[in-house]
């Protein structure tokens, strides 16, 4: 087992220097700052989408008519690849809007948006009735309602859609911070239109995607998880 474990912890020091020596050293002053930029439309897409489309989901699942024709609708608009939507985009800065800056919040909230609405669905319906029923006995205000019961009721179903949100808004980021319609192409400064611009060289490719799962694997760690870990020890889920 010993021989095991040397062999294995060679093996890993020898593949860190291999890939070291691959990348592209010159990239690595600029790569902090891309990752910054990138990171803060990621964290601004999952914050906004999280005040709309928690709200609206709860609004959807408190009521069983509305649940039964709006949550297909959502699964059938959810399943749309988020780079179906980048011709709107495309459409709205043709029209005279000729920066990306604010354009690419949308495109990354496609990309995210429907793991708060539907975990958010899931979270209500879990909820035993019997509680709801208590909760509209007690005339409570709506703020207690939400800060008092139902976010602590549903808070592990968000956290769980807040990490499988973060991996989608990765993803749909490196389509939205750089776009291409013929001849035409606009793009924003981050880590999305480094690979993008990179695509077919395989270091800085490699670079920008060795970054965004370093920022991914951290936010896993020291976040996410934590806070998982902590909404079920303290809800008892």
């Amino acid at each position: 087992m010993t021989l095991w474990y040397v062999g294995l912890t060679i093996v890993g020091i020898w593949s860190v220097i291999k890939l070291y020596a691959f990348l592209p050293h010159q990239d690595f002053a600029i790569i902090p700052k891309l990752t910054y930029y990138t990171t803060l439309r990621v964290a601004l897409a999952m914050i906004i989408s999280g005040v709309i489309f928690i709200p609206l989901a709860v609004w959807v699942a408190d009521n069983t008519r509305r649940l039964s024709w709006i949550q297909p609708i959502g699964q059938v608009i959810g399943s749309i690849p988020s780079n179906v939507y980048t011709p709107l985009i495309v459409i709205f800065i043709t029209l005279g809007h000729n920066q990306l800056e604010w354009w690419v919040l949308p495109l990354i909230m496609v990309g995210c948006q429907w793991y708060f609405f539907f975990n958010v669905i899931g979270g209500y319906l879990a909820i035993p009735t019997d509680i709801k029923d208590v909760t509209h006995i007690f005339k409570i205000t709506k703020w207690r309602w939400w800060t008092q019961y139902l976010i602590p009721s549903i808070l592990p179903y968000i956290i769980t859609a807040i990490i499988n949100a973060a991996g989608a808004a990765w993803n749909a980021d490196i389509a939205a911070e750089s776009i291409q319609w013929g001849a035409h192409k606009i793009e924003v400064t981050g880590l999305g239109q480094y690979i993008a611009t990179n695509n077919g060289i395989q270091n800085k490719s490699a670079l920008g995607t060795l970054a965004m799962c370093f920022v991914v694997g951290l936010c896993i760690a020291f976040i996410w998880q934590p806070l998982y870990k902590f909404a079920r020890e303290k809800y008892h889920y």
